[in-house]
């Protein structure tokens, strides 16, 4: 069901956690109505707080929704449950979107064998308009379909599922990593002398002044030998950096995370 206007999607939530309100917010910001959003959950004062936050709908039965678009928006330990719930009441009219981590898209399929599926893996900066979203799903039109739905809150990028792994720990997880960085950061250097607000203030002005200059095509090597001079200040703290390795502390840290969601995909094949 490919449309231009993405206010004619019908779209139900089931689950109201942070990635689901995340996304909500995103489309909303972005444009989507709110009046064409549902959301289930057995908690209901998360969907009543979603409902007041993003003037979004609340169901209390699935089978109220015919046709549209189901996001599963459930951590995998409640997955089984939620399809006993709700598994026998989804509308063959209605199309089934899951950013499960370590649910593949077969399960979805056989769990779902009347609908078309769709696995996605978004992160949490899509509330904010600068989300990465993987997807992949058997229907091209689905996967339009998304685009138009994310439209102006996330990029999505269709991947091979195998490689949805490695997208959980690098993009889906990535953002607590940086978040740690920066906490980190304002540690270290409150800890060198300056005040709690000083701290915060010099880190809060780095992460500003440098993310306004990178982007797709920036050369990163080239900005830093703009800062370090030879023999300099700067060299002899990217020194201690390089001498910690961190390119390896990173790389240990994405990989431990891709191998919990590849821990996870077993447990639920």
């Amino acid at each position: 069901m490919q449309n231009n206007d993405m206010n004619q999607y019908k779209l139900l939530f089931l689950g109201s956690g942070n990635i689901a309100k995340a996304i909500i917010k995103g489309i909303t910001h972005a444009g989507f109505s709110p009046g064409n959003i549902s959301v289930y959950d057995n908690d209901t004062e998360k969907t009543a707080l979603l409902s007041k936050d993003y003037k979004v709908d609340v169901v209390e039965e699935v089978a109220s929704f015919k046709k549209g678009y189901v996001f599963i928006c459930v951590k995998p330990n409640d997955y089984s449950v939620m399809l006993k719930q709700i598994g026998e009441n989804i509308s063959k009219d209605v199309y089934i979107l899951s950013c499960m981590a370590g649910v593949p898209l077969s399960k979805l399929e056989k769990d779902f064998k009347h609908n078309e599926c769709l696995r996605f893996m978004p992160n949490i900066l899509i509330e904010n308009g600068n989300g990465f979203t993987a997807v992949t799903s058997q229907s091209k039109t689905l996967i339009d379909d998304l685009n138009q739905i994310f439209n102006g809150a996330s990029a999505v990028t269709e991947m091979k599922e195998h490689m949805f792994d490695l997208i959980t720990g690098s993009a889906g997880s990535g953002p607590a990593w940086f978040y740690e960085f920066i906490n980190s950061y304002i540690k270290a250097v409150e800890e060198s002398g300056f005040s709690s607000d000083e701290a915060k203030s010099i880190t809060l002005s780095l992460l500003n002044g440098v993310a306004e200059k990178v982007d797709y095509n920036t050369n990163l090597d080239t900005l830093i030998n703009q800062v370090a001079s030879p023999g300099g200040t700067t060299e002899a703290g990217l020194k201690v950096l390089e001498d910690k390795n961190m390119k390896k502390i990173l790389h240990e840290t994405i990989n431990e995370a891709a191998k919990r969601s590849k821990e996870l995909l077993d447990e639920n094949k």
